[in-house]
């Protein structure tokens, strides 16, 4: 414990120095203007934060936005990658196409504490609390930003936003952007299609948005020493359209979905997955005056999961949002928000996998909070959160009460380049569906996992402290954050006898480090880096039995992440590249005594662009792009498939 502290004040202090170059007497010339760096603050309002805009330097959680700028040059070909650069996110590679993806905490296969929201709609599968990203209906074209919390998302939103939230914001269809063409080709027989189609009607006060996706590629084929072929297809759909009313409001509407199929061996095709998400998401804002302003959001959610080609989970989720804020002086500047939500789920399943086949549960919710600033140096909010999940039907008295989720919060302002923060908030995680009652699966003859009916939903209390400053002129930026955090009755499923049964088990402690550093040298040059360290604690956890999938709550992540890139733009001409350390970790494997150990590793890429007019007229970018070129042949995940390199080539073309 103690080496580890020492460990990490040392990697602090030289991660800090590390980007800290001489400053060149002169930019150099750049026909590209390149003031946008990676989590350059920019947008500096945000809305995932209060479920409004506000600007980002009033937002006293950790949080991380990936512009249009990031997303682009970043060289990813799927969601999950770009959060590969964020400081304390877990992104880990299973087979090749499929990520591991956490917020200061364990990163499975279906991480339960994070909620993944597209423009505000919830995508995460409540049948089991997780995210399939290669599902999420979005295209990274179609992407204006990504917002990340880490931490807990305070009042504003309901079971799942306890160690993070990831907002995925879409493009408005008002926004004047091209139509355009897209193509990629590489290794591991990746190759993939993309178009996007926009227009304006009536003076641009109303617009509409298409695009579509198709792409397939193998997965990595050796698993430890076993040739297992994988293929993972998928369809991309969607359409946006944002309507102006007048100067005080907007409407919009849109309709996504997704088509995602993986074989598990090419030989044995007849062995598939399938999986399906559709997102249907209704919003109005509208400002009556300066003091009262209104969102009300309408999202729909399906999902459906088929294993050997059977429909063996449907899940519909309607969703119902309104957000009333109050903006008004009294002995300093208030925006007060109030609000209610209900939340609607359906789900459907097979009859051997749970024993109640048609299950529905619902979740009514009302939040308040305050952010107050007596002067241009403080901020301060205060929020609460009251909950009554449906679902929660066992004899325990407190939970025929609403649960109350709390969050206080500081920021203080020495001046216009430096600020500290403070919170502490509560949070509650529902259990699953599938955990808390309705499972039975009897994948041997006398050997099953089951639900349990007297699950208590998990609680976190969590302490945050944050320090934001500008040097050099404001061209380097340095973000640092502390947090400590205790998960009470955490939920894990446990070896009874000859099953496996989901029980609440004491609780975990953790505390981390995450730092981020950026300094932008001249018009051609930045450099950037990230740190993050992470420590959990099981000690107070009673358990009768050693089962790994307790322990893999505290040992299935990197302890120390330590990325270093730099960024480099000449006319047309644009490369960037990227490295990041994670250190060794044992996985939790399933049915192992011991897991996996997973020694540490390095994660490169690498990314070239030119752009020039096609034909004079048209704007054509070409990318060559170079994943895991070095320290290949390890295993990042319990499965054990042995990383290789991937080479692909993009073509895009604007019209």
């Amino acid at each position: 414990m103690k080496r580890d502290f020492i460990v990490t004040v040392l990697i602090v202090g030289a991660v800090s120095m590390t980007f800290v170059p001489k400053v060149s007497s002169a930019d150099d010339d750049g026909t590209h203007g390149f003031e946008a760096m990676l989590f350059e603050e920019v947008p500096v309002v945000v809305i995932s934060a209060m479920g409004r805009e506000q600007k980002q330097q009033d937002v006293s959680q950790p949080m991380t936005v990936l512009t249009q700028e990031d997303i682009r040059r970043s060289g990813a070909k799927s969601l999950s990658q770009l959060f590969l650069r964020v400081p304390g996110m877990q992104v880990r590679s299973d087979n090749g196409y499929h990520n591991y993806v956490s917020v200061r905490g364990e990163a499975g296969t279906l991480t339960n504490n994070l909620l993944v929201l597209v423009d505000g709609a919830v995508v995460f599968n409540p049948a089991f609390n997780g995210t399939r990203w290669h599902a999420i209906p979005v295209t990274l074209d179609e992407i204006e930003r990504v917002e990340i919390i880490r931490g807990p998302g305070g009042v504003l939103y309901a079971s799942n936003a306890v160690l993070g939230v990831v907002n995925i914001i879409t493009k408005s269809s008002r926004a004047k952007e091209k139509n355009s063409v897209e193509a990629k080709g590489g290794s591991l027989t990746y190759n993939g299609e993309a178009f996007g189609v926009n227009h304006q009607f009536k003076e641009e006060k109303w617009g509409v948005r298409g695009y579509g996706q198709h792409d397939k590629q193998f997965g990595w084929d050796d698993q430890h020493g076993v040739k297992a072929h994988q293929r993972l297809e998928r369809y991309l759909f969607g359409v946006r359209s944002d309507y102006q009313i007048n100067d005080q409001g907007q409407v919009s509407f849109s309709a996504r979905g997704s088509e995602v199929t993986s074989f598990p061996n090419i030989v044995l095709t007849a062995i598939k997955t399938h999986a399906s998400t559709f997102l249907g998401n209704l919003d109005l804002n509208y400002k009556f005056s300066d003091f009262y302003d209104m969102s009300l959001k309408n999202n729909f959610t399906y999902h459906i999961a088929s294993i050997l080609g059977l429909n063996d989970e449907d899940t519909y989720t309607n969703d119902v949002t309104m957000q009333n804020n109050f903006t008004y002086d009294l002995m300093g500047d208030h925006v007060t928000s109030l609000g209610t939500e209900y939340r609607n789920t359906r789900v459907i399943t097979t009859p051997d996998l749970v024993r109640n086949t048609d299950y529905t549960h619902n979740t009514t919710s009302f939040f308040l909070n305050d952010e107050y600033k007596p002067s241009e140096n403080w901020v301060f909010t205060a929020g609460v959160r009251a909950d009554k999940p449906s679902s929660l039907k066992n004899n325990d008295p407190k939970l025929d009460a609403w649960l109350l989720s709390e969050r206080v919060s500081g920021i203080y302002k020495f001046d216009e380049h430096h600020s500290v923060s403070a919170s502490v908030t509560s949070e509650y995680r529902f259990p699953s569906y599938n955990a808390e009652e309705e499972l039975y699966w009897e994948f041997f003859p006398g050997f099953a996992i089951e639900g349990n009916i007297n699950l208590e939903p998990e609680k976190l209390w969590n302490y945050d402290l944050g320090y934001h400053g500008l040097f050099l002129e404001d061209k380097l930026n340095v973000n640092l954050a502390a947090y400590f955090y205790t998960l009470e009755d955490v939920i894990v499923c446990d070896i009874f006898g000859p099953q496996f049964i989901y029980r609440n088990h004491g609780e975990i402690d953790g505390y981390g480090v995450e730092l981020d550093s950026r300094y932008h040298i001249n018009n051609r040059w930045s450099v950037y880096g990230d740190y993050s360290y992470i420590l959990l604690s099981d000690d107070k956890i009673n358990t009768p039995t050693p089962y790994t999938a307790l322990q893999g709550k505290t040992t299935n992540l990197s302890r120390h992440m330590i990325g270093s890139g730099a960024r480099y733009t000449a006319g047309p001409w644009e490369a960037d590249f990227y490295v990041k350390y994670f250190s060794g970790l044992r996985a939790a494997d399933f049915f192992g005594a011991e897991g996996v150990h997973i020694d540490g590793y390095w994660k490169p890429a690498f990314r070239a662009a030119y752009s020039f007019k096609l034909a004079g007229k048209y704007d054509t970018t070409t990318e060559l792009v170079v994943n895991d070129f070095f320290n290949s042949n390890v295993y990042e995940t319990v499965s054990r498939y042995e990383r290789e390199a991937q080479v692909f080539l993009g073509v895009k073309v604007l019209f």
